[in-house]
């Protein structure tokens, strides 16, 4: 931040500071007002200009409150950016808002899944193919942010193969944000397509994690969804390593705005 100020009397004893600021503060806020992130720093303005630099600390602990919202929003933030100068004057320390800046957060963590290509899955004497996938929010907790998951898989021989459990594991910049396992006896039909949904749960309080390695990163993550299954043929279990693997990489640009 930078000032050229045309006049002042100066303080006794130092002639060049004609101002002391007690407190530079920059807020970063959600819309919903929800300060993410703060840092204050004091110092004296002199005569000229003043360039002053401040580090601001996110809150991590907001950051999964943030997440929600985020997801709620369809995955988008508007973020105010707002330095606050508290001047220390005699008797009296007004605090004055400078211009904000707002900057708008989107991603497309989904988006982009129903873009995946066919795929040939060869396991044990079986040929499937998978043929579509789509995902979708769904109940949005405090605690968990539920995410639908729909497989299209054809089986092209004449008998129904079992599928009696399948696991998935959904990570950000390789850090584990949901996982389970879904015993759920499902039926690949013989000779046609099967849609086989799921419900994953992503665990909220693992999104502060991976933000910390998001800016790490320079703003830049990769969100990752896996899928594992088992069949069963002719009474022999076969294990589907990555029926399905969906990668997105996405960038902000959060703090590489000038203020």
């Amino acid at each position: 931040m930078a000032t050229d100020p045309t006049s002042g009397e100066g303080f006794p004893g130092d002639p060049d500071v004609i101002l002391s600021v007690r407190d530079l503060e920059v807020r970063f806020r959600s819309k919903e007002g929800e300060v993410l992130a703060v840092n204050k720093v004091s110092f004296n303005l002199r005569k000229g200009e003043t360039t002053i630099e401040v580090n601001s600390y996110f809150n991590n602990k907001k950051i999964p409150e943030w997440w929600v919202s985020h997801i709620k929003n369809n995955e988008t933030t508007i973020v105010e950016i707002q330095p606050v100068v508290v001047i220390d004057a005699e008797f009296t320390e007004p605090e004055i808002e400078t211009k904000s800046k707002t900057i708008r957060i989107n991603t497309n963590l989904i988006g982009d899944i129903k873009t995946i290509d066919e795929k040939s899955i060869n396991v044990g004497p079986i040929n499937l193919t998978l043929k579509s996938f789509s995902a979708y929010w769904s109940n949005i907790t405090n605690e968990t942010t539920e995410l639908l998951l729909n497989i299209s898989v054809y089986n092209p021989i004449s008998y129904s193969i079992p599928m009696p459990q399948i696991s998935y594991n959904i990570s950000m910049n390789n850090i584990t944000i949901g996982n389970g396992s879904i015993s759920d006896n499902y039926i690949l039909k013989a000779n046609n397509f099967s849609t086989i949904s799921l419900v994953t749960n992503i665990n909220n309080s693992l999104i502060d994690e991976w933000f910390v390695s998001h800016l790490q990163n320079n703003e830049s993550s990769i969100f990752e969804i896996t899928i594992n299954a088992e069949i069963k043929y002719k009474e022999i279990s076969y294990f589907i390593d990555e029926l399905l693997n969906y990668k997105y990489e996405f960038n902000t640009d959060i703090l590489g705005h000038e203020l």
